[in-house]
């Protein structure tokens, strides 16, 4: 809209993506290869009752098991399940530089795993 004095221009924003990572950290019941050596597979199984009574309340994910906190159960970025397939995680790592540079790393392809 013109005016004689001003000039209105109307726009649209558009809706940030959702930083968001989810998966599940571990499968019950299902042989994983931690490492390999010698031509030797070594390997981890979770229990289904592995998180049976575990305090929650305040898990820290971060990025390589160490480093700044990308999320955080504490503050509600993020959030924990427990189902019949595993533990599973749902994060929004639009929080902190360190977990959009984390975002960007897995929507790139170049982090596709996570272990907890």
């Amino acid at each position: 809209m013109i005016t004689k004095e001003r000039e209105y221009r109307q726009f649209n924003l558009e809706p940030n993506e959702e930083m968001r990572a989810s998966g599940y950290a571990c499968i019950f019941e299902s042989p994983t290869v931690m490492y390999e050596m010698n031509g030797i597979q070594y390997k981890e199984v979770i229990d289904r009752k592995a998180f049976d009574n575990c305090e929650m309340r305040d898990v820290v994910m971060n990025y390589n098991h160490g480093g700044k906190p990308v999320a955080r159960t504490k503050n509600g970025t993020l959030k924990l399940l427990v189902d019949a397939t595993g533990l599973k995680i749902d994060s929004d790592l639009s929080g902190t530089d360190e977990a959009r540079k984390l975002h960007e790393e897995i929507k790139g392809g170049y982090i596709d795993k996570m272990s907890f």
